[in-house]
């Protein structure tokens, strides 16, 4: 994997353990950096863009900031849901999803909300891309489209079209109503994810010349490059592809080149000529030819793609497959691990893969496929024979088996660079790049000079001699490095090998006094002429629980010799993680064995005793356990007790009846110290009882969210909530009180509407309240008790048979972040709504069309965060045309444009409504530029931008445009200028500072279907919207021009500026789009330029 330095900014512990939830919905930049994390602090709610997550269940998942909200999808009006924040990640699970979760047939990632927005599978992409393994056919009107077959797993990959996503879920589920049909029983669906790609002096440092001298260079080999491509004009590469296929061309805009650099630089580590340099930069194989599969693009490596890639590597007959890419690892086999196994084994294909770049996170990191049995995990060094920081450390997840398992250089390294990678510099042939990604190549380069030596060789053996050769580093252990660093030279002579390379002695359960001793076999095979002997010896931490059966060996030519390893876990040493390695040396040879062993640390067994509130046992609950350093356990019915290691536990368990009754239990405080029974009896809960004193109610959604917060550095909140009709219970397990947690309670009351349900409901009641010390164990409250205030709403419409969810998240004090979920209505429509004044509030709007169980977007409006006094609020309209930026009404804490230190922070809400909610759509195309000084510095998709840039105060300007299919709105371009130096990092809101722009909208009289009433001349308020908490020179002028034509021809109309504001004179034809372009110029000679086609 190559190395990419992390942007900081992951939201706080304390942030992202504030979260409430109502029962019923952090972008990260793309690249090639890992993003596995689970504790971290840095500046909470800082994102207030609204992404909007479809999940396989047709329901969508909304996160702005710190909130979230869930739309239901059509048809799933009675489905609850839980929602869990651990360190970054933002988990939804509807109800009906548990069983199928509990039973392994769906992946959960497909649930992993912050995943998923970083994958890039939010609104911005249509579909949801899939992989099916199993049996089962897809109903016809799915609306999946299927790849070709991936024979290897017996799979094919799947993109499901997001507004049909509700008749999938019925296949899945074994619910079609038209057909009572089981169409995917038995199925598994996987999410197809992304992973992420993670030479003078290296080159020689593992041997390569010694080799070239020998005759060894590759010559005859064929090795796989699957990456980002690779520069075919290169003149290190010319001639060397033999062979290639885009597997990522369905991806839009993306050709057969290398637009990254990665693939390039890595194909030139294992086969380059070094033509550009002289030689110089000569790669690992020289003489091998090459096969490039591109399946990454610059945002990632999609699953499918790699899987196809693999599959294509090996029919092609690739003596080794480079994979300098990965992602998280799990104790489970996915499908690209088992596409390495299979492959391996039908094929006789070495992969060699990157073991990751997460080392800075600890033990356990090493990615996937790189766990794979029979992958070659690589880790990374450096030219100094040091392991370098970054490289994922083991042992595996799941089984402590050793990994990653050799390693070689990964730091600086120079290799060919694509000459339209982004990565590399115009002009410049070579790049230093670092990575787990450039010590992979090495380690497959070696592996072809080993294949043109000795072609009839399995992967295997292949894999056995490069690790039995391999250097160990002083000091490392074998779960940093595995059998030490790549050794060529070693390498081509070694006759002795290991036939199990590694020996992983697993875990060993605590306590340990009565461990009993762990044994392997360590077979040593001579494939020389004449007798080796060994002397061995063991090196590495926790020597004392080592011991061998000798302490030399001798091994005949042509055979075996075989010596025990025992591991004693009884040896009084701390718990924890030892290995490192057995080295046998002789007159001109080592060899070297990786070992490890895990020492549990104290830790008891944990039953659990779930109980419903009819007094049996209840099958139908999931239960969280959450330790203080941020262990995570999630227990379903199919589970009665578990391992874990001894200390304090947070633990919450929601438990379902089958009258609808939903009960919530927290143990705030469970320390296990010994093997103990927890009972969670929904009996204990009592109800959670909410009224409004705006008046009778005939049902609600009941909603508490409990945050745990045992340190600076980590946090966790769990969400879950019930309906007032059917009840929802609550209940704290023990008595006693704790500092560290606290719950949010939230309410959601409303007057049914026509249909006796709260489609259309006339009346909306509000409030929220925080309970410190621990979790309620029932609760009553009245709306109003503290005021209550009154508001009355409109929601326009703009598209045809258009439906708006609106949302409002209740926070108890103005820094909480909340749950809401979305309630259906009809449009257009009048509503009161109802808060109580104790409480802050931030209100969002939905415009969609359902089809098919899914959800089309047309807009998706936020407000600012309110608190409103008692009696009477003014009047809100949602929706109103025309649609465009606007930046009065930041969602969060960071405004629009925002600075802080040497960054900019820019996400423009392009397609606010009239009155200035902040709007993010779904767009059919959209772009966004930053010049500094009238130099492009930045451009990209979308319509925001992270950039760092110079400290010195320079002239600014951003462009964002944004096409979309609808109504109105159909084109909005903005263009604005502005001033921007350094700011300090460290001063008020985390740092961040709104930038002085300025925003200019519309604010005609239109109906509530957004039409305006035909007149020869109508005078139209224009709004100006500046950030708050910045001081913005006032524009000094504003020119306005309209067209009727979709922008063929433009005529300038009259403006006025009027003690109340400024005024446009603008035409309203009956039939007419009306669009306008406008362009302003501040006191201090900054400019604003806006143009909306199809305004209203």
């Amino acid at each position: 994997m190559l190395r990419i330095q992390r942007g900081g900014g992951r939201l706080a512990a304390a942030a992202l353990a504030v979260l409430v939830l109502g029962g019923g919905s952090v972008v990260a930049q793309p690249g090639f950096a890992s993003s596995t994390v689970s504790h971290t602090s840095a500046q909470p709610g800082r994102d207030a863009t609204t992404r909007l997550v479809t999940l396989i269940t047709g329901d969508v998942v909304q996160i702005t900031g710190k909130n979230v909200a869930v739309l239901r999808g059509a048809g799933r009006e009675h489905v609850t849901f839980t929602m869990s924040r651990r360190g970054d990640h933002v988990t939804v699970i509807p109800s009906d999803a548990r069983p199928l979760l509990q039973a392994g047939r769906l992946d959960a990632r497909l649930f992993d909300v912050t995943s998923l927005i970083d994958f890039g599978y939010d609104q911005r992409r249509p579909d949801l891309p899939l992989i099916m393994t199993g049996p089962g056919t897809p109903p016809a009107d799915a609306g999946l489209k299927l790849g070709k077959p991936l024979t290897s797993i017996q799979g094919r990959p799947a993109k499901a079209d997001k507004k049909q996503l509700g008749v999938l879920w019925q296949g899945l589920t074994g619910h079609d109503r038209r057909t009572a049909a089981k169409p995917l029983a038995g199925a598994k669906v996987w999410l197809d994810g992304v992973r992420k790609p993670t030479l003078d002096v290296s080159v020689p440092l593992i041997g390569a010349p010694t080799a070239w001298q020998s005759g060894w260079t590759g010559q005859g080999v064929t090795v796989a490059v699957l990456d980002t491509g690779i520069d075919l004009t290169h003149p290190d590469l010319a001639g060397k592809v033999v062979s290639s296929v885009n597997f990522a061309a369905e991806y839009p805009d993306e050709d057969d080149r290398d637009h990254v650099g990665h693939g390039t630089h890595v194909a030139s580590t294992i086969a380059g000529s070094g033509a550009a340099s002289g030689g110089r930069y000569k790669g690992v194989a020289p003489d091998a030819k090459l096969l490039n599969g591109k399946v990454c693009v610059e945002f990632g490596c999609a699953e499918s793609w790699i899987l196809a890639g693999m599959q294509w590597a090996a029919e092609q007959g690739a003596d080794v497959v480079n994979l300098s890419l990965g992602g998280t690892d799990t104790p489970d086999v996915d499908p690209l691990e088992q596409a390495v196994n299979d492959l391996t084994a039908q094929y006789g294909t070495l992969f060699v893969i990157a073991a990751g770049n997460d080392g800075e996170f600890g033990d356990r990191t090493v990615g996937s496929p790189a766990s794979a049995d029979a992958a070659l995990a690589v880790a990374a060094t450096s030219k100094t024979d040091e392991l370098a920081p970054f490289s994922s450390r083991g042992p595996r997840a799941g089984d402590a088996a050793v990994k990653p398992e050799i390693s070689a250089p990964g730091v600086d390294i120079v290799a060919a660079c694509s000459s339209v990678g982004f990565l590399c510099t115009p002009g410049d042939p070579y790049a230093t790049l670092s990575g787990t990604s450039m010590a992979t190549p090495h380690t497959a380069g070696a592996a072809a000079l080993l294949v043109q030596q000795h072609p009839q060789w399995t992967p295997a053996r292949l894999k056995a001699t490069l690790m039995a050769s391999a250097k160990p580093l002083d000091g490392v252990g074998a779960y940093g490095q595995g059998a030490g660093r790549v050794d060529l030279a070693r390498a081509i002579g070694q006759t002795i090998t290991v036939t199990e390379p590694s020996v992983s002695f697993g875990t060993a359960v605590w306590p340990h006094g009565d461990d009993t001793p762990i044994t392997k076999a360590v077979n040593y095979h001579n494939s020389g002429a004449a007798d080796v002997t060994l002397q061995l010896a063991v090196r590495g931490t926790g020597l004392a629980m080592f011991s061998l059966s000798a302490t030399s060996v001798t091994v005949p030519a042509g055979g075996t010799a075989t010596v025990t390893f025992t591991a004693d876990t009884r040896v009084d040493v701390p718990d924890g993680l030892y290995s490192g390695q057995l080295v046998g040396t002789a007159d001109g040879v080592s060899v070297s064995v990786p070992f490890g062993v895990e020492r549990e640390a104290e830790s008891y067994t944990l039953t659990l005793d779930t109980i419903g509130r009819d007094g049996v046992p209840s099958g139908q609950h999931v239960t969280d356990l959450v330790s203080e350093n941020g262990a995570h356990f999630t227990v379903g019915s199919d589970v009665t007790s578990l391992r874990v290691p001894a200390g304090r536990y947070f633990v919450t368990s929601t438990i379902w009846a089958e009258d609808g009754a939903t009960t919530t239990l927290v143990d705030a405080k469970l320390v296990l110290d010994r093997d103990k029974t927890e009972t969670l009896d929904a009996r204990i809960g009592q109800p959670i009882k909410i009224t409004s004193a705006g008046g009778t109610v005939d049902d609600g959604e009941l909603t508490t969210n409990v945050s745990f917060l045992p340190s600076a550095n980590f946090g966790y909140s769990f969400a879950a909530g019930g309906y007032l009709s059917s009840g929802y219970y609550t209940g704290q397990v023990t008595d006693t009180p704790v500092t560290d947690v606290y719950t949010n309670v939230s309410a959601l009351l409303w007057r049914n509407g026509p249909e006796g349900d709260v489609v259309d409901a006339p009346a909306l009641h509000y409030g929220a309240w925080r309970v410190d010390g621990g979790f309620p164990t029932g609760f009553t409250r009245q709306i109003g008790s503290a005021g209550l205030a009154t508001e009355k709403v409109v929601h326009r419409r703009h598209m045809p048979d258009a439906v708006g969810y609106a949302y409002t998240f209740a926070l108890p004090t103005k820094d909480d972040g909340a749950w809401a979920s979305g309630v259906p209505s009809q449009l257009p429509l009048h509503r009161t709504v109802y808060y109580d004044t104790a409480a802050y509030y931030q209100s969002g709007l939905d415009e969609v069309v359902e089809a098919q169980g899914g959800l089309t977007f047309g807009a998706s409006l936020i407000g600012a965060v309110k608190h409103y006094p008692a009696g009477q609020a003014p009047a809100t309209t949602w929706n109103g045309a025309p649609y465009g930026p606007s930046f009065a009404n930041p969602p969060g804490l960071v405004g629009p444009v925002s600075r802080r230190g040497d960054e900019l922070f820019i996400d423009v809400p392009v397609v606010s409504d009239a009155a200035g909610h902040a709007g993010y759509g779904m767009y059919s195309s959209a772009s966004i530029r930053l010049y500094r000084d009238g130099q492009l510095i930045a451009e990209q998709p979308g319509t925001s931008l992270r950039e760092t840039v110079p400290a010195e105060a320079a002239e600014y300007r951003l462009e964002v445009r944004m096409t979309r299919d609808a109504r109105l709105g159909t084109a909005v371009a903005g263009a604005w200028t502005f001033r921007s130096g350094h700011t300090d990092p460290d001063g008020p809101d985390y740092g961040f500072v709104r930038v002085p722009v300025t925003s200019v909208g519309f604010a005609p009289d239109l109906s509530e279907d957004n039409y305006a009433a035909p007149a020869p001349i109508a005078m139209v308020p224009i709004v100006v919207g500046t950030q708050p908490g910045i001081v913005t020179a006032p524009l000094t002028r504003l020119d306005v021009q309209v067209s009727t034509d979709d922008g063929a021809r433009w005529t300038t109309v009259h403006v006025v500026r009027t003690a109340h504001g400024w005024y446009a004179f603008l035409p309203q034809k009956a039939g007419t789009f009306i669009s306008l372009k406008v362009r302003g110029i501040d006191a201090g000679g900054h400019t604003v330029d806006e143009t909306l086609l199809r305004a209203y």
